[in-house]
């Protein structure tokens, strides 16, 4: 019980990780002259998951829809979400509603349909 507890908080700050930092993850350089250095925030081994942990369920209380996600899933969604072409950088936002409006959108499964 302890450590689906343990498992369940550093799946939680690892995605609070990609809301905060993936912007800095983005692919914004289509021709590959950058580095390409990730942040150490958006790396799942930072919040103690190693390769053999991605395929266990962990209970994440719908944080990116689902109850629980694979740590592989988690890192599918955020990658595509926030590391993509374009890259959200929204947490910085004062008023909470204007946070989780925006929040809700960018993580919407139709947010290619939505309107921003």
């Amino acid at each position: 019980m302890r450590q689906a507890a343990l498992d369940s908080i550093r799946a939680r700050m690892l995605i609070r990780a990609f809301r905060v930092r993936g912007h800095l993850g983005a692919n914004l350089d289509p021709l590959g002259l950058s580095g390409g250095t990730r942040h150490p925030d958006l790396d799942p081994a930072t919040y103690g998951f190693a390769p053999a942990d991605f395929d266990r369920a962990i209970f994440l209380d719908g944080a990116l829809g689902p109850a629980s996600m694979t740590i592989r899933e988690i890192l599918a969604f955020v990658n595509e979400v926030y590391c993509g072409r374009i890259g959200y950088e929204y947490m910085h936002i004062q008023s909470p509603e204007q946070r989780n409006w925006m929040g809700l959108r960018i993580e919407a499964p139709d947010r290619l349909l939505l309107d921003l």
